[in-house]
């Protein structure tokens, strides 16, 4: 379907309240999924780090002299 002017695409024949609002929630979901992803993934490397570093000073206080 071809529109005459740019007001006739907006209104699309009516629906435009519900295709633009749709479209609208759709990509504010999509873009809260990403930074959602973003931030879990930062805390699950800030806390992997944090256990390494953990390990490394338990592994350091319980080291024994090899004889």
């Amino acid at each position: 379907m071809l529109y005459a002017n740019f007001s006739e695409f907006v209104n699309m024949g009516g629906y435009g309240a519900y295709v633009w609002s749709s479209f609208g929630l759709c990509a504010t979901a999509m873009l809260m999924e990403c930074l959602t992803l973003r931030s879990q993934r930062r805390s699950a490397i800030a806390r992997l780090l944090e256990e390494m570093q953990h390990a490394d000073q338990y592994d350091a206080l319980n080291e024994r002299p090899q004889t």
